[in-house]
């Protein structure tokens, strides 16, 4: 595969327009300053958060104005990039077949054959806002604040029947990326509090890293290309380093060296943990390793739980289903409610969530709803019994339970197996329940297969442990009722 990026950078920006400080000198006013018509010559913008006022110790000639004591530069910046792309390889094009009489895809017209290809060239763009405020207190105490504000995608939607791009732009959002405050002293140096770089971003800043060369080995395309593993989310000035809030000190030079520390409470924002008092907050109420809230008993993943005897979630997990070293490469989901329930564990491994998406509407009959899952669980299947990719990888399904494993679906639809139990070949061990009961939300299947080959060789069925801290969640054993009722709220199926 091969991959090139053009880019075309565009930047804007406003310094030092208070006070005694300007960005560089003005010119004569142009318009009347009491009406706020002032123009002053754009200075050298910098197209960043970080800047030569708050990143070392001493004040540093630079974009921006050095304060003055009883002073203040307050600067405005921005950055708009503009990105054209091509990639291309052998998986650009694939063979369409007729679908299935009476399939979905049949249904809504899919009806062609021959040859689908994808275009191997995009245009991208992203927009970023950069404010900042540097002051110098009367005693030469500098003090101030910094905020990177960028753009937000999502994936677009598209159909045969509208692909709207007014539609998907909607859903592009602002949200923050950097907001720090910091005091320092040319003498002793600077202290910067907030979510920003630690140490190693700012003195490595992509330079041993190679992050200037498309991110370099830090999970950027070299990686992906070369096949390594986890990238390595201390290295560089990566979002797994700047994300979170801590306190940086940084020394002034002393004989031509300097140092910094860095001290964080958790891997995440106070204000994210809960509501009200953020440390109480995280150890009262629900949503027990959501970072929304924690047990009382301070068993579960809490963002800023320090110890505790139970349960913790995802990649913390004390009691993991992987053998020590192991873990998933990817997760699969299929629904709405399976990619809500799989979404905090693959984020707990920072692995990639993969969803064969079929959303539930209500327009459509039930029967036209089952084939679609029918349809996806097959692709979902297929990806990963034929992709190389793959082979030897842990992979992780949270699948619709009907579509893991049902003897009435197998039988309405014989000869065509619509099943992970049938598609996956699990039938041939012994062990493997014909039906996955409507009940159970409690189980895992762990399947394994041989080096390469399809043909599974072990079934393991596991109960999930949820501990104490969940003794009220239903934890019923296999094909026994789970003791539900209408009027406890919850939604009581009848398979």
């Amino acid at each position: 595969m091969r991959k090139f990026l053009l880019a075309s950078v565009a930047t804007l920006g406003t310094g030092g327009l208070m006070g005694a400080a300007f960005a560089q000198a003005p010119a004569a006013p142009v318009g009347a300053p009491s009406q706020g018509q002032v123009a002053y010559p754009l200075a050298n913008p910098t197209a960043y958060v970080n800047d030569n006022n708050n990143y070392q110790a001493p004040a540093l000639p630079g974009p921006l104005a050095n304060p003055t004591p009883g002073t203040i530069v307050i600067h405005m910046n921005g950055k708009i990039q503009t990105t054209f792309q091509s990639e291309w390889g052998s998986v650009d094009t694939r063979t369409f077949a007729p679908p299935a009489a009476g399939s979905l895809n049949a249904v809504l017209g899919g009806n062609g054959t021959g040859t689908v290809k994808l275009n191997p060239y995009a245009l991208d763009s992203f927009a970023r806002l950069y404010f900042g405020a540097d002051a110098m207190a009367t005693n030469g105490l500098r003090y101030g604040a910094g905020l990177e504000i960028r753009e937000n995608f999502t994936g677009q939607i598209g159909s045969n029947t509208s692909t709207n791009a007014s539609g998907y732009t909607c859903t592009e959002t602002l949200y923050v990326r950097r907001a720090f405050t910091y005091f320092a002293g040319e003498n002793w140096g600077i202290v910067r509090l907030g979510q920003a770089d630690g140490v190693i971003g700012i003195f490595d800043n992509g330079v041993t890293t190679g992050q200037a060369l498309i991110n370099g080995l830090n999970g950027g395309d070299n990686q992906n290309v070369s096949g390594a593993g986890v990238p390595f989310f201390f290295l560089a000035t990566q979002g797994a380093e700047y994300g979170n809030t801590k306190v940086v000190y940084l020394s002034p030079q002393i004989a031509g060296f300097d140092f910094g520390v860095q001290w964080a409470p958790n891997f995440s924002n106070g204000y994210g943990i809960g509501t009200g008092n953020p440390v109480n907050a995280s150890l009262s109420g629900a949503g027990i390793g959501t970072g929304l809230g924690c047990s009382s008993t301070g068993t579960s993943g809490c963002p800023n739980l320090a110890s505790g005897p139970g349960i913790l979630d995802g990649a913390k997990a004390t009691k993991s289903l992987f053998a020590d070293g192991e873990e998933p490469a990817f997760f699969f989901a299929i629904t709405l409610h399976t990619l809500e329930l799989a979404a905090p564990s693959a984020a707990s491994w920072s692995k990639p969530l993969i969803l064969y998406s079929v959303v539930p509407d209500e327009s459509d009959d039930d029967d036209l709803h089952v084939k679609a899952l029918n349809r996806r669980t097959q692709e979902a299947a297929a990806n990963i019994m034929q992709n190389p990719a793959l082979n030897g990888k842990t992979i992780v399904m949270v699948w619709e339970h009907k579509h893991i494993a049902n003897a009435k679906l197998d039988a309405k639809y014989e000869g065509e197996a619509v099943t992970l139990r049938k598609l996956l070949k699990l039938d041939i061990l012994p062990g493997v329940p014909a039906t996955w009961p409507g009940d159970n939300y409690d189980y895992f299947w762990i399947v394994d297969y041989p080096p390469n080959s399809n043909v599974p060789s072990k079934f393991t069925m596991v109960k999930q442990d949820f501990g104490d801290v969940f003794a009220s969640v239903p934890s019923n054993d296999w094909d026994t009722p789970n003791g539900l009722e209408a009027s406890s709220g919850c939604k009581v199926k009848n398979d």
